[in-house]
């Protein structure tokens, strides 16, 4: 094997693992603040965001909050706190305590039937999945409607830790890095 066909080669094997190496990167395109937000059950609050590109697949729901439920009347109960995320596909996914919000939940809060200050973080695998263009809601809401607010969240954030996986670069740079090793041996020869 001559010199420069070994060189074309080791060219090409390297430029294709670092396509392979950034073929598949994550992070979150959609986040929530929830700080402040305050819940009424009797309107839950629903939030969109739409996805655009069409390579993105839906990892992961994470989410992290602290949530001081009472409220107005001081008779809102923890456990009456639900969030539903609901994918442009129509598939969803519900965190609550099992048995208000949703029964069974995806996530369980598993909060007291009483007033106070709970947290969560956590994440919910929602399989890497294409869903699709389209809006993604966040719904959030009590189970019951006590007298004004219900709750309000202290601080946190919720989010949907997606993917972006492009048309296989790697692919096509190996191949065309080895057309150009055929042509570049068809010249020499």
């Amino acid at each position: 094997m001559n010199k420069t066909l070994f060189r074309g080669l080791l060219l090409t094997a390297a430029l294709a693992l670092t396509g392979t190496a950034n073929a598949f990167s994550t992070g979150f395109g959609e986040i929530l603040v929830l700080d402040g937000l305050q819940i009424d059950g009797a309107q839950p609050v629903t939030f969109t965001f739409d996805k655009t590109d069409p390579r993105e697949v839906a990892l992961e729901l994470k989410w992290d909050f602290t949530y001081s439920a009472g409220g107005d009347s001081g008779l809102s109960w923890a456990s009456e706190l639900g969030i539903t995320v609901v994918a442009p596909d129509g598939s969803s996914w519900n965190l609550g305590t099992d048995g208000n919000w949703c029964n069974p939940c995806d996530f369980n809060f598993g909060y007291p039937d009483a007033p106070g200050v709970v947290g969560s973080g956590g994440s919910l695998d929602l399989g890497g999945l294409f869903y699709g263009l389209g809006v993604w809601e966040i719904i959030i809401g009590e189970s019951f409607d006590d007298a004004g607010i219900d709750g309000q969240f202290l601080q946190g954030v919720i989010g949907i830790n997606k993917a972006i996986v492009p048309v296989p670069a790697a692919v096509w740079l190996f191949v065309s890095g080895l057309m150009g090793l055929g042509a570049m041996r068809r010249r020499n020869a």
